[in-house]
C-alpha cells in the first residue's frame, strides 16, 4: 500500500465544513481552530491552491480536482467513488444536505486539510484456531490454554472486512465458544 499511493493523502474541507462537521480531531463548531494550525496538525490556505502549495502537493491539480468534485456535488452524484449511492452511505451522511447526504461543494475559503496515514484497525487475518477458539501451532494442532477470538482470530471472513462490526459477531461467538471449551476442561 505505502509503495502504491502518496502518503500521506490529505482531508480538505472549506470553512462551512470544518464548523458544521470538524475535521480529524477537530470538534464541529471549533471557533477558534488556532491551537491546530499552530501545532501543524491542520494546513490553513486562503485558496485551495495556496492549500496545495501548503501541503507541498500539486497545486494545479488539486485545484482541478476540487472543481471536478464541486460540480459532481453540485449535482448529486460522485461520479469517482460513489459517495451517497447506496443506503448505507446515505445513511452516515448528512441527512440534512441535498441533493448527496455524503458532499458538499468545497467552495468557500479558508481552506482545511488534514494528513492522513494508513494504519492498523485490527488484524483480520489473526490466529489460526479451531472450531473450539483454541489458537493452532504451524502443525495445526491447538496450543493448550490459548484461545482467540475478535480481531485476534482469522473467522470465516479470511481476512476480508465487509463493514463496520464484522469482527463483533465472531468475537461474541467465539469468546462463548472458549469460554465454554475451557469451563468442560
Amino acid at each position: 500500500m505505502f509503495r502504491a499511493h502518496a502518503i500521506p493523502a490529505f482531508l480538505i474541507c472549506d470553512r462551512a465544513a470544518l464548523w458544521r462537521y470538524g475535521l480529524g480531531a477537530v470538534r464541529p463548531f471549533t471557533a477558534l481552530p488556532g491551537a491546530y494550525t499552530a501545532s501543524g496538525y491542520l494546513a490553513r490556505a486562503p485558496s485551495v491552491r495556496a492549500l496545495g502549495e501548503a501541503l507541498g502537493i500539486d497545486a494545479e491539480a488539486l485545484e482541478a480536482t476540487v472543481l471536478r468534485y464541486n460540480e459532481d456535488a453540485r449535482g448529486g452524484v460522485d461520479r469517482l467513488f460513489h459517495k451517497g449511492a447506496d443506503p448505507y452511505g446515505k445513511y452516515l451522511g448528512d441527512a440534512e444536505h441535498a441533493p448527496n447526504p455524503c458532499m458538499a461543494p468545497i467552495e468557500r475559503g479558508p481552506f482545511y486539510a488534514v494528513a492522513l496515514y494508513p494504519g492498523d484497525l485490527g488484524t483480520s487475518a489473526g490466529l489460526r484456531a479451531n472450531a473450539d477458539a483454541q489458537v493452532l501451532d504451524a502443525a495445526g494442532e491447538p496450543i493448550p490454554g490459548l484461545y482467540a477470538c475478535g480481531n485476534d482470530m482469522n473467522t470465516i471472513m479470511n481476512g476480508g472486512y465487509p463493514g463496520p462490526g464484522i469482527t463483533l459477531g465472531p468475537a461474541l461467538t467465539f469468546g462463548y465458544i472458549a469460554g465454554r471449551h475451557l469451563a468442560r476442561a
